[in-house]
């Protein structure tokens, strides 16, 4: 019980106070998942991202990311 209430009175309220008064501090900087996305986009590669990524599809063999014909 003393568990749940630090975490759920505690340090949940305590992160969403956070993000309002100071934005993504808590997203960006503390959480250890948010610093490592953080440091890997600051420290990436550059190099471009492939179009079937991009386009947000299933895959590369989606239809909708093949390049489209002009011969219509």
């Amino acid at each position: 019980m003393f568990s749940q209430f630090v975490f759920w009175g505690i340090w949940w309220p305590g992160v969403l106070l956070s993000t309002v008064l100071f934005g993504r501090l808590w997203c960006g900087t503390m959480c250890p998942k948010g610093a490592l996305l953080e440091f890997a986009s600051k420290h990436r590669r550059k190099r471009s991202v492939p179009r079937w990524v991009r386009c947000g599809r299933v895959g590369p063999s989606s239809p909708s990311c093949a390049p489209r014909s002009t011969d219509s």
